[in-house]
């Protein structure tokens, strides 16, 4: 059996968690916000990907990721993006760390959250 991709695991993870869907509802994208949503809103994405083949046939990939919050303003992505963590930390991988790094723009603010991670077992691509 071939794991699922890593970013297949955070869209679950993030929907299943209370916190953050009484945050944003559904509104959760990969790779970018459509046109004309109403905030706040999630987006997610893989920034890089570095896989490590084994001699005995075992496989793994180190995997760093980005979740986007974005929200109309400060306090209310920093509220979100600590209900992300709390999500993001019950993702069926392991060794997450993350990083915050904030942007505010004119009419709203994008906290960007980093995790790396381990994905076990193989890839699918």
């Amino acid at each position: 059996m071939v794991p699922q991709a890593v970013e297949k695991l955070i869209l679950p993870a993030l929907l299943a968690a209370p916190g953050v869907t009484d945050l944003v509802g559904k509104q959760i994208y990969a790779h970018k916000l459509p046109a004309g949503i109403d905030l706040p809103a999630l987006t997610f994405r893989r920034i890089t990907g570095i896989p490590a083949r084994h001699l005995r046939g075992h496989s793994t990939e180190l995997v760093k990721l980005a979740v986007d919050v974005w929200a109309e303003d400060y306090g209310q992505g920093k509220v979100i993006a600590l209900e992300v963590q709390r999500a993001m930390f019950t993702a069926p991988v392991t060794n997450w760390f993350e990083q915050d790094s904030e942007m505010g723009f004119e009419n709203y603010f994008r906290i960007t959250l980093e995790y790396t991670c381990q994905q076990n077992g193989g890839f699918e691509r």
